[in-house]
């Protein structure tokens, strides 16, 4: 899409911690191309590399954007507002519930798998990527 190709030095595998999300924040900032925008798989890792970011004198969203995912209301008192993607927790609960019970109640033949939509959170944390170098 966009003929954007997916660099391998901008995916950056961690465990969900604090402390992974600061290492691999200080891997892609330091990068000589450092990328112009950063999804991250939860608010609070993403909080964290917000703060390395601070560190780096990065301003976001003018040096890069930043997306986290949960809508934690952290998020909101950042020093810039994230933007994230909310889930539905609620129905998640719901229909997990429901689904539970349908297994401890029937015969079930197999777990039923459902997708929910997300919602996305449009704050400060996004903008276009100023013209880059080529």
């Amino acid at each position: 899409m966009n003929n954007i190709r997916l660099r391998d030095d901008y995916v950056v595998k961690t465990d969900y911690s604090r402390g992974q999300a600061r290492s691999a924040a200080y891997k892609l900032l330091k990068l000589p191309q450092p990328p112009t925008a950063i999804s991250v798989a939860s608010d609070s890792m993403a909080l964290e590399v917000m703060a390395v970011a601070t560190e780096l004198n990065k301003k976001i969203p003018g040096d890069f954007s930043i997306i986290g995912f949960d809508d934690n209301p952290s998020g909101l008192y950042a020093p810039v507002a994230l933007t994230t993607v909310r889930q539905p927790l609620v129905k998640m609960a719901q229909e997990s519930v429901k689904e539970l019970n349908r297994l401890m109640t029937t015969q079930p033949t197999k777990i039923t798998k459902q997708t929910l939509p997300c919602e996305l959170v449009i704050r400060e944390s996004c903008a276009r990527p100023a013209k880059t170098k080529k």
